[in-house]
């Protein structure tokens, strides 16, 4: 009888976990996939400011037409100042009025030679007027 002799090898145990490269691997995905959480999160509210800012628009020209339809007479109820917290001209200065954009810059509005309203404007989140991010509602 002949034994064959095989060589008696010893493996080291197998360790169970992740290596190193596994979990940088694991990082970097959550890094990436937060990242686009965020950048979706501000865009939604930059999205949700400007509606609430274009709706206290429509509010504020709804308004002015039913001063307008009141006094049978064009209104500027802004005051001369051009924004709404110049002194009124006509008893507008209700509360459910927003005078402010929800970026805390007054409304503007545009008037034509008679001194009727014909827009309003927010210069939007920079508050400089002039740039991509102002809202302007035009008087229809």
């Amino acid at each position: 009888i002949r034994a064959e002799m095989t060589p008696h090898r010893t493996s080291a145990p197998r360790r169970s976990g992740f290596t190193l490269i596994e979990m940088m691997t694991v990082i970097v995905l959550i890094v990436i996939l937060a990242a686009l959480v965020v950048a979706a999160a501000q865009w939604s509210q930059t999205w949700a400011l400007e509606r609430r800012a274009r709706a206290n628009m429509r509010q504020i020209m709804a308004q002015v037409a039913e001063a307008e339809a009141q006094t049978g007479a064009a209104i500027n109820p802004f005051g001369t100042s051009g924004t709404l917290t110049g002194t009124p001209m006509y008893a507008f200065d209700s509360q459910d009025v927003a005078k402010y954009d929800p970026w805390g810059n007054a409304y503007r509005i545009d008037t034509d030679a008679r001194g009727e309203v014909i827009g309003i404007r927010s210069f939007g989140p920079d508050g400089i007027e002039g740039t991509d991010d102002d809202l302007y509602l035009e008087r229809y």
